[in-house]
């Protein structure tokens, strides 16, 4: 049996510098200013 873990909350890796991350390299071409760990916190938003 196979299982798929899905981490939503970051409880078992904590995410943040690979999201971070992603999301300033898909924004980079566009000319959107970098984010920072705590500019990104203060702009994310559900839904996304």
């Amino acid at each position: 049996m196979k299982h798929i873990i899905w981490d939503w909350n970051g409880t078992l890796f904590h995410d943040i510098d690979a999201v971070v991350g992603a999301t300033n390299e898909v924004f980079r071409p566009y000319g959107v200013a970098a984010f920072d760990h705590d500019g990104f916190r203060a702009a994310y938003t559900r839904p996304i």
